[in-house]
Parts: C-alpha cells; structure tokens; sequence
C-alpha cells in the first residue's frame, strides 16, 4: 500500500466531518436569520481582527521556535529537528489557510450585511464565516500545544 493513499478509516472520518459541517451550516444559518444585523456585523468585524492578531502571534512564535531548532548542533537531533520543522510548516499552512479564508468570509459578511442584502444563501455565506472562525481558534490552540509538548522529540 502506498503512503499516500488514504484509508478507508480516513475516508470514512472525512466523509463524516463534511457531514457533519453541512448540518452545522444548516442550523447556524437559521440561526442566523433571527439575529440582529448589527450584532453579526460587531461579531464578524470582531472576529476578523482577533483572528488576525492570534495568527500573527503564532507566526511571531513560530518563527523563533524555528530559529531555535535550527542552531541544533548536535547530529542526531539535527534529522528529528527537520521532521518536527516540517509538522510545524504543514500545520502552521492549514492555519493560515484557514485564517486567511475565515477573514475573507467575515469580510464578505460585513460587506453584505452593511448593505443590506437579503437572498437564503446570505446566511449560509454568514455560518461558514462563523465555523472557519471557530476551527481557525480551535486549530490555533492546537498548533500551540503541540509546540509547547515537552516530549516533541521522543514522539518524532
């Protein structure tokens, strides 16, 4: 079996997540419909800078763990170092990724909000915006654990 490929465990896991995310769009978009759109426009705009800011904040962090893994001078860690430098990068893009699209949503939320439309799939655009917010804090809190874990190395 190649390496590459998924199972059918993480297919199955996969399948479930999107799922699952569907049915959560469903429920915060009627949610949303009854909502204030003052309110929605303070909770995006909010939403929008905090998750900017703790994006930057871990880039910061990141950059000097990053620094710190590369004066290893000692041989054997130097091959462990490069593994844990490459989990950091792949993690570190999924956030960003997420970030950077939860932004764009919360911006095009504002934008439809402050003008006034009013079409079904507003609301729908508004729960997306408020999941990729949600998932881009949960994945920074991750990201921070697993760099802070003290047995980083032994698990690599």
């Amino acid at each position: 079996m190649e390496k590459d490929k998924l199972t059918s465990k993480e297919i199955l896991i996969i399948i479930l997540a999107v799922l699952l995310f569907g049915i959560l769009i469903f429920i915060l978009a009627n949610f949303f419909r009854v909502i204030n759109p003052e309110s929605l426009h303070w909770m995006f705009s909010a939403a929008a800078q905090s998750i900017a800011a703790l994006v930057a904040f871990l880039i910061a962090g990141y950059t000097f763990i990053h620094g710190l893994l590369r004066e290893e001078e000692d041989e054997t860690l130097i091959e462990i170092n490069n593994e844990i430098k490459r989990k950091y990068y792949i993690f570190l893009k999924i956030l960003i990724w997420s970030a950077s699209i939860g932004i764009i949503g919360d911006l095009t939320s504002i934008i439809l909000i402050k003008n006034g439309y009013t079409f079904i799939l507003l609301f729908y655009i508004y729960a997306f915006s408020f999941i990729l917010n949600i998932l881009t804090i949960l994945l920074a809190a991750m990201f921070v654990l697993y760099i802070i874990d003290p047995k980083r190395e032994e698990k690599v």
